[in-house]
C-alpha cells in the first residue's frame, strides 16, 4: 500500500514528507516537487538545467529545513550500488559543484549531526532509512539498475557495519516514483528481476513487461530485515503527475530533477 504523504509550503517551496518518519525528533527530511509555490520550476540537479537556478533552489531548500547551505551533500549518481560513508570531512561534498560531488556512489549513510544528504531523481524511487536507536540515516537512489545491483542490501549492510544498526529498528520511506502501469520494459531488463522478484513483473504485448519498482524496493527492504509495517511508500506517480514531479519517461532529456533529502538535526 502506498502511504499518503503530507505537504507543506516553506520558504516559497513545496515539500512532502513521510508521516512516520516525521515523528523522529532527530530527523529532518523532505521530498521536493517540480514547482515552487510561485509556479517556477524547482530543479535541484546541476547537470540538467541552469546551474545558477539549481544552486539558488538548493539554498532555499536548506533554509526551509534549517541546515547550512554548505552542509548539502550529494553524489554524482551512476545507477550503481556503492555506498558512501559521510563523516565530517565529507559533509558538503557537491553542494556547489558537480566536480566536488562524491563520484560513483548511489547511496550515502551518516550519523554526523548537521549533515544534509540529497539524492536526485526524475522517475526512479529514492529511499530513506532512519535508525532511531543510533540516530543514523541512509539514503539511496534505488532505481532499476541500482536495485538489480543490490543498492538496498548494500545500504542496510553498511549501516549495520558502521553504526551497529539493527534493521528491525529502521523506519523507511520511498519517495514518489514511476508506477508499475507507466513503466514498461523489455526482456533484457525484465530478466534482471524475473528470478528474485517475479511478482513485480506483468507481461504485456510484444514480449514486454510492466515492472513494479516500488514492489522491488519493498521486497528488498524486507529481505534486508526491515519490518513491513515500518516501510512507507508514496503512491504518487512521477510520470502521471506533471503538476508535481519531473519525469524522464514523460519529458526526456529536458526533465529536471527533484530530490529526497534527509539530515540529522544538531
Amino acid at each position: 500500500m502506498g502511504t499518503d504523504m503530507t505537504s507543506t509550503s516553506a520558504d516559497g517551496i513545496v515539500l512532502l514528507d513521510f508521516p512516520n518518519l516525521k515523528t523522529l525528533p532527530f530527523l529532518a527530511h523532505a521530498v521536493t516537487t517540480r514547482f515552487a509555490a510561485d509556479g517556477r520550476e524547482f530543479n535541484l540537479a546541476l547537470h540538467v538545467a541552469d546551474s545558477e537556478d539549481a544552486l539558488k533552489n538548493r539554498a532555499a531548500l536548506c533554509r526551509a529545513l534549517g541546515f547550512p547551505n554548505e552542509n548539502f551533500t550529494c553524489c554524482e549518481q551512476v545507477h550503481g550500488s556503492r555506498v558512501a560513508i559521510i563523516d565530517k570531512s565529507a559533509v558538503g561534498r557537491g553542494a556547489f559543484s558537480r566536480g566536488d560531488a562524491l563520484q560513483g556512489f548511489d547511496a550515502m549513510i551518516t550519523a554526523v549531526p548537521g549533515a544534509l544528504l540529497a539524492m536526485f531523481a526524475a522517475d526512479c524511487p529514492l529511499t530513506l532509512l532512519a535508525d532511531p536507536q543510533r540516530r543514523a540515516i541512509g539514503i539511496c537512489h534505488s532505481g532499476r539498475r541500482g536495485l538489480a545491483a543490490g543498492v538496498i542490501a548494500n545500504t542496510v549492510a553498511a549501516m549495520k557495519r558502521q553504526f551497529n544498526s539493527s534493521p528491525q529498528d529502521f523506519l523507511a520511506g520511498t519517495a514518489p516514483s514511476v508506477e508499475k502501469s507507466c513503466y514498461e520494459v523489455g526482456k533484457e531488463i525484465a530478466k534482471d528481476f524475473a528470478e528474485k522478484h517475479p511478482d513485480c513483473l506483468t507481461p504485456t504485448q510484444g514480449g514486454k513487461y510492466l515492472l513494479d519498482l516500488r514492489g522491488v524496493v519493498r521486497a528488498q527492504l524486507t529481505a534486508a530485515g526491515l519490518k513491513p509495517e515500518n516501510i512507507e511508500q508514496s503512491a504518487l506517480c512521477t510520470r502521471c503527475r506533471a503538476d508535481m514531479f519531473f519525469s524522464y519517461r514523460r519529458d526526456g532529456e529536458k526533465a529536471g530533477r527533484f530530490a529526497l533529502v534527509a539530515g540529522i538535526r544538531v
